[in-house]
């Protein structure tokens, strides 16, 4: 923590930062979801370690009838509710990442947006911006768009999960 702290890497945070923090929303409104593609309808899920708090892409796939694979991938929008001029974005300039050491975090977005309103936490509506893939079976990128979109992740999943399931065919 002292090497981390000696770089910059701070969890100190100003009375003014701090009510900036409260300004934020913990859910997803229905003013924010309009004009934005609803791929809430699937079953999407984030793939990280099991000790994560803060899920900032998720992903759904499907066989299209053309034998190519759809694929999404959700990233969380941090630029929906980070503004430049604000205190919050301005930090983030200045940190750049957050560390994660063994037993602590220190953040470069305040726990309350990495871990709440920008977290595709399991069962919670999230504003994404989403890469959709059309995948062809050589595994070519047959065509692609980026969207506005707001999802609903069904499964926070593990990476040890996922090696069950591929190598293990569970």
């Amino acid at each position: 923590e002292t090497i981390a702290i000696n770089y910059g890497f701070d969890n100190d945070y100003s009375p003014l930062f701090l009510e900036e923090i409260e300004n934020y929303p913990t859910s997803v409104s229905d003013e924010e979801i309009k004009n934005r593609y609803d791929f809430r309808y699937q079953n999407s899920c984030t793939i990280d370690g099991a000790d994560t708090k803060d899920m900032d892409d998720g992903l759904y796939g499907e066989m299209l009838d053309n034998g190519n694979i759809r694929v999404y991938v959700h990233i969380a929008d941090v630029s929906h509710y980070v503004k430049p001029g604000s205190l919050v974005f301005e930090r983030a300039c200045e940190k750049a990442t957050s560390a994660y050491l063994n037993n602590s975090v220190f953040h470069m977005l305040h726990y309350k947006i990495s871990n709440g309103i920008c977290s595709l936490n399991p069962y919670e509506d999230r504003l994404t911006k989403t890469v959709i893939m059309d995948i062809d079976p050589n595994g070519n990128i047959a065509s692609f768009s980026v969207v506005k979109s707001v999802i609903n992740s069904k499964k926070k999943m593990t990476y040890d999960e996922v090696d069950k399931i591929l190598l293990n065919e569970e």
